[in-house]
């Protein structure tokens, strides 16, 4: 009788072909040559995964990368880090992505690092975290305007100078000029 090899098993006796051998499957990895059942295959870790079948090492099973991680034993892939949030760090076993901040958001799944995140643009502004979409930026309000992207309160948002400066559009990043001729003066923002 030949063994079926390593990252292989065979349940069936009486087998007359290396056909009737199965592969580990995927999220295993085997290193018996006679294993009996896919329970000789042994499990990747959490923080892994292996998406071949018929592997024979603990090195099939890969470390998930930045972005993503993997809670459970004996998966094939990793899952990403939603939209909203970014994970810094490899081989995670829990969710352990971090929100986008104050002032951000990213539609990205998978991100990887903070500055993946993109800023609310001048004129806007949000105090929530883990945002999808620039959506979630709050506009400055006609007669204000924002001067600093990624801002994360309506503090950001600044009068016009009355009589000097005007705003009649929502969400803008400066001011337009409106100066009083001379002999005149101006109230409105």
């Amino acid at each position: 009788c030949t063994d079926c090899g390593v990252g292989k098993y065979n349940s069936a006796a009486g087998a007359s072909k290396a056909a009737q051998c199965t592969e580990c499957p995927v999220g295993t990895f085997g290193t018996s040559a006679t294993a009996d059942s896919a329970s000789g295959c042994t499990l990747c870790d959490a923080g892994t995964a292996n998406p071949s079948s018929g592997q024979s090492a603990v090195t099939a099973c890969a470390e998930c990368i930045k972005g993503r991680f993997q809670v459970a034993k004996g998966k094939a892939s990793c899952t990403a880090c939603v939209a909203g949030k970014y994970g810094d760090a490899q081989e995670q076993t829990t969710d352990t992505c971090k929100p986008c901040g104050e002032g951000k958001y990213s539609s990205a799944q998978g991100a990887t690092a903070e500055s993946q995140c993109n800023s609310c643009s001048p004129g806007k502004y949000s105090a929530l975290t883990a945002q999808t979409a620039a959506s979630v930026c709050t506009k400055c309000v006609v007669g204000k305007y924002g001067d600093t992207d990624g801002a994360t309160s309506i503090s950001a948002c600044k009068d016009c100078i009355a009589g000097v400066e005007f705003q009649d559009t929502a969400g803008q990043p400066s001011c337009k000029s409106a100066a009083c001729g001379i002999g005149t003066y101006g109230t409105a923002t």
